[in-house]
């Protein structure tokens, strides 16, 4: 038997803990003091099961039959589980080992910290590593959403050798996923490259696009390159209402053109679908079509003002009556339940600032949060990622707690409020200062949904 880490695995070691995570199951496992067990094959190698066993024997200066056993249960296990390719003496994927009668125990050595797998998420909180980076290549985009909360469109474009030496440090300090993103990220003439040197880091990477600038040219490179998902936002399965929302005339033809390609073609696609007024009835024609294709939708009613606190894109956003209506008819969709009494305590994070994500723009300037362009933590063309992430100013964000929010802590809507500092620093210039339409969305999640 032969086995290799499976293209779409991922593996991350920190302190004793090891994480795998495939991209295609989502199947996750953090592992303790696996290092030496998944040495032999971390950097790609095709290795038949005795080599393996030899050199894991030769780590722990161990004869090879006192690992043999618990080696190859492992193996077998993670194969199993959709982490390993397995391969039989004849070059054959093997048949995943639910499927053989002779499976073999699970393996005692390394165990599994607990029965259930651990989110990704929990691996990156609990060692205070970045889990994702958010990068805008350029601001030039070919459309102009209505709705959209970046203000300046100038064709800024990220110099290459600037965000490949940022995407190097985001790997050594245990970096997973990088979001290419804009403006329009295809518009940078070397968004190929970005995306090729990201992957020889071993990156998992997300493209974020509305797709008219993805031609048959485009669509070949990214089945090729397999994200693991082009997130795409689409407004409507009436071009003339999506063609509104972005004021492109002929944009819905392009955009849909690039989701069949690419779905064709084997990519992934996540479509978003923010609903305000130009749309307000497009979401079960969007959900059919999402249903249709296997792709999974994500709507939002939530439109937050631009950058720059210019408040004039949310005059397309639905009003608190519309939006009440457009929950009461997809409770499945928006109902995201009720906070739990720890999240709303006076001492609880008030949200997730700081604690596995950044964002770097077209001209290196790293922020917290993708729609937070104003409150800058550095500049890449004087520091490096590691000083960043580890500064005072993401670490003050990093310390926000309820009780930083005024009435908000203590407020009886707290449990069904999405209390977000962005948000509030786009629309006010103060991260601690909310709207009362944030106030008032929070009180009709609570009649909505407080008994679910």
């Amino acid at each position: 038997m032969k086995f290799e880490l499976n293209e779409h695995t991922f593996l991350r070691h920190a302190e004793e803990e090891t994480l795998l995570w495939n991209k295609r199951t989502y199947a996750c496992r953090i592992l303790k003091d696996a290092q030496g067990f998944l040495k032999p094959i971390e950097q790609g190698e095709t290795k038949e099961i005795g080599e393996i066993i030899a050199e894991v024997a030769k780590q722990y200066a161990l004869p090879p039959q006192e690992v043999a056993e618990d080696v190859q249960a492992f193996y077998a296990e993670l194969a199993a589980a959709t982490f390993l390719n397995c391969y039989s003496v004849r070059n054959e994927v093997s048949p995943t080992m639910t499927e053989q009668n002779d499976a073999p125990p699970a393996p005692a050595e390394p165990a599994e910290k607990e029965e259930q797998p651990f989110p990704v998420g929990t691996f990156y909180e609990r060692h205070a590593l970045p889990y994702s980076l958010h990068i805008d290549l350029t601001n030039a985009c070919t459309e102009r959403c209505i709705h959209c909360y970046i203000a300046d469109y100038r064709p800024r474009f990220l110099p290459l050798e600037l965000g490949q030496r940022v995407l190097r440090e985001f790997r050594e300090a245990g970096g997973m996923t990088v979001m290419f993103s804009g403006g329009e990220c295809m518009l940078h003439p070397q968004f190929r490259d970005f995306i090729c040197y990201a992957k020889s880091l071993n990156l998992n990477f997300i493209v974020m696009s509305n797709l008219t600038h993805c031609d048959a040219e485009m669509v070949a490179f990214l089945a090729e390159a397999q994200p693991q998902f082009v997130n795409v936002s689409l407004y409507s399965m009436n071009a003339e209402e999506h063609d509104k929302i972005t004021t492109i005339p002929g944009s819905w033809q392009k955009t849909m053109q690039a989701i069949l390609a690419l779905e064709e073609a084997g990519v992934a696609v996540r479509l978003a679908s923010p609903i305000m007024q130009a749309n307000r009835h497009a979401l079960p024609e969007l959900l059919a079509f999402a249903k249709t294709h296997h792709m999974h939708l994500i709507p939002d009613c939530d439109i937050f003002g631009q950058v720059d606190h210019d408040c004039s894109n949310q005059t397309c956003a639905l009003s608190i009556a519309e939006t009440e209506c457009v929950w009461i008819e997809h409770p499945s969709l928006f109902n995201t339940g009720k906070l739990s009494a720890e999240r709303c305590t006076p001492d609880a994070k008030v949200c997730d600032i700081g604690k596995s994500s950044m964002n770097l723009n077209a001209e290196g300037i790293y922020y917290p949060c993708d729609g937070c362009h104003g409150i800058v933590l550095g500049n890449a063309h004087e520091q490096s990622f590691a000083e960043v992430w580890h500064g005072e100013k993401l670490q003050a964000l990093r310390a926000l707690r309820n009780r930083d929010f005024g009435e908000c802590a203590h407020c009886e809507n707290r449990p069904w409020c999405k209390v977000c500092p962005t948000r509030n620093f786009n629309e006010t210039a103060d991260m601690f200062c909310h709207t009362p339409a944030r106030c008032q969305a929070a009180q009709i999640r609570r009649k909505l949904f407080s008994n679910n």
